[in-house]
């Protein structure tokens, strides 16, 4: 009788009462962060855009790890933010970038600007430390069932229909707005707890070791100490990669990119379904990528400008006897 009612239970739809995703944190913008990482690491030596990328990827995972915080203050066993999940996704993006930006970027070499990543990071870590000290309170799952009975495990289209009364929940922060069904996905949530308490501490001594390497010289500083202006305005992109690589820079970035690339997968491929309070068509949703897509026109007419500017000085240093130095 037990084994009937346990495999019964297996095959009925599952649910829990949670409010949807909020505009700020919608696929459109939520994704936006990753080509800006990927500009600020290719354009690292470059302090306009890097810190321009830089400034945009911790301000927005800052403000999520803030409201991490705060949804864990007000959270309910009853009904679930959905925005906790996505906010805590994005502490650990910032958490997972954060020693590499400290070590690579030369836009983060000034003291004033160490101390403000250095409050950055603190504010995520807080904000990984308290979804995870909350996770296990989140409410339990609900079966499923309509007025013909039982909705099957399969029938996810059905889950408007199930009998219950999400509507009756409220939060503080989300005065009002009505929660609404949301299905079940059994190993996400049930072992989320477990897994922001893992990532909590191995993105601890991450971040602490980025902080031990804060001191180190940047490819930059690198760069402009072994070789003269001019020698530093001939060098192709792959010629100064080369050389960071040989000065044992690349690491990092690969223990960064792999770790990125493996979070973002598991992640993205459940919050991705997540009900969206704002469609992708909304200005909230496309308004961050015009902005971005415009930093990087700005970016892109600030290096040619900049280049025929370095071409000016080459020219003149040509005159008084070649444009090229010795290093």
């Amino acid at each position: 009788m037990s084994n009937s009612t346990n495999s019964s239970s297996d095959q009925t739809l599952q649910f829990i009462c949670a409010f949807s995703v909020s505009g700020q944190y919608g696929k459109t913008v939520r994704f936006l962060i990753y080509p800006l990482i990927v500009l600020s690491t290719l354009y690292r030596t470059s302090p306009w855009l890097a810190g321009g990328c830089l400034t945009t990827i911790f301000t927005y995972c800052v403000v999520a790890s803030i409201h991490s915080s705060a949804m864990a203050t007000f959270h309910s066993s009853s009904v679930l933010d959905l925005d906790c999940l996505v906010a805590f996704h994005l502490c650990v993006i910032g958490l997972i970038v954060t020693p590499g930006a400290i070590q690579q970027a030369t836009s983060l070499r000034v003291i004033s600007r160490r101390v403000v990543i250095s409050m950055f990071t603190i504010l995520l870590w807080t904000g990984v430390v308290s979804f995870a000290a909350t996770a296990r309170y989140h409410p339990l799952p609900q079966n499923c069932q309509n007025t013909t009975g039982p909705v099957n495990v399969n029938d996810t289209w059905a889950i408007g229909s199930c009998t219950g009364r999400c509507s009756q929940y409220t939060l503080p922060m989300r005065s009002g707005q009505s929660a609404q069904n949301v299905v079940y996905e059994g190993f996400f949530y049930a072992h989320k707890d477990r897994v922001a308490i893992i990532m909590a501490c191995l993105l601890t001594f991450w971040v602490l070791f980025g902080f031990y390497n804060a001191g180190d010289m940047t490819p930059r500083e690198k760069i402009e100490r072994d070789f003269s202006p001019v020698r530093r305005h001939n060098m192709s992109f792959f010629e100064r990669r080369n050389y960071v690589k040989t000065q044992g820079y690349g690491g990092i970035i690969k223990v960064t990119a792999v770790s990125l690339l493996a979070w973002s997968f598991l992640a993205e491929i459940h919050l991705i379904n997540l009900p969206q309070g704002e469609n992708s068509d909304a200005v909230g949703q496309w308004g961050p990528l015009a902005a971005s897509l415009l930093v990087g026109l700005g970016a892109w007419i600030k290096a040619k400008l900049d280049d025929t500017e370095k071409k000016t000085e080459d020219t003149e240093l040509g005159h008084l006897g070649g444009n090229r130095w010795p290093r």
